[in-house]
This record gives C-alpha cells, sequence and structure tokens, in this order.
C-alpha cells in the first residue's frame, strides 16, 4: 500500500456523472479524503444542499426562490413529516433545479417566533422556476401542507437573482 492508502485518503481524478438525473449531462470530480477519522468530500463544480441536488458552476446566476412556513398549531407532526419529506424529493424529480434545501426552524433565538418551515432553491432560470411552480409533484407536496398553513402569515415567498 502507499502512503495516500495508509492515510485513506482516496482521489478520482477521473470525470463523474452528477447522480441527479436532470443534471446527468453535467461533469463533476470527485475526491474524497478522511482526516483523522473525519470523512471530508469536496465536489470541484458543486455545492452542498442537506436535501437536494447540486451539480452547478460556482458563480453562476440563477433565481433563487425562498419560503418561509407556518404551520397551525393543532397541525400533527406526521403532516408536517410527509411535506418535509415529500419535499426532499423534489430536486429528484424536476428539471432546473440546481440546488434545494428544506429544514424545520432550530427555534434560535426564542422559540415560536420564527417560522417553522424554510425552504430555499436555486433554478437555472426564471423559466426553470416557473416549470417549478406548476409541476405536479411540487402542487402535491404542496397540497399536503396547504390546508394546515396558518390564515394570515401561513406562507411567505420571494424569488431573487443569486449567484451559487
Amino acid at each position: 500500500r502507499g502512503f495516500t492508502e495508509s492515510l485513506g485518503l482516496i482521489l478520482r481524478p477521473e470525470p463523474m456523472t452528477c447522480p441527479f438525473p436532470h443534471t446527468s449531462r453535467d461533469k463533476v470530480w470527485l475526491c474524497v479524503g478522511f482526516v483523522a477519522g473525519l470523512g471530508l468530500m469536496a465536489l470541484r463544480g458543486s455545492t452542498g444542499a442537506n436535501s437536494g441536488a447540486t451539480c452547478a458552476p460556482s458563480n453562476q446566476e440563477a433565481v433563487r426562490h425562498l419560503v418561509l412556513l407556518r404551520p397551525k398549531s393543532d397541525t400533527p407532526k406526521t403532516t408536517v413529516e410527509e411535506f418535509l419529506a415529500a419535499a426532499a424529493q423534489l430536486p429528484r424529480k424536476i428539471p432546473g433545479i440546481l440546488s434545494y434545501e428544506v429544514g424545520r426552524d432550530l427555534g434560535l433565538p426564542a422559540p415560536g417566533l420564527n417560522a417553522e418551515i424554510a425552504i430555499t432553491g436555486n433554478f437555472e432560470s426564471e423559466s426553470a422556476y416557473s416549470a417549478y411552480a406548476k409541476h405536479p409533484e411540487h402542487v402535491a407536496a404542496v397540497g399536503i401542507i396547504k390546508p394546515f398553513l396558518a390564515e394570515n402569515g401561513g406562507r411567505t415567498a420571494t424569488q431573487i437573482r443569486s449567484k451559487i
């Protein structure tokens, strides 16, 4: 075994196809290393998201979609979990999504003052965002949580231009 193998360093300089179907044309380079027992992964030309697809080159212009949701206090936890799971799958089902994150509020600094759910997504273009908004998978995911949103301020959203 070589020195780098002894350290657990694995370099794969060959191009890899992005694992997400809608971005299979994109090539990424993978370098995985294990340093002091911690796994580190870097994808050149892409960034990480906790629940979505990312294979966009850095400094690419995108349309960023930001959403804050406040379900009513009596919303069943199973409904929220079902929505989160459905939303997390959207990047794998809808073309044009560069990155997508769905998460629950951490309750910082004061629980109850913030929205409970946040979503942020980066899209290739305005037309990609428009297609996402109308896509049957997105409409179905929204349909899970929409009846349970607070009447005033249950949903807040905006779209901005962004560099990713």
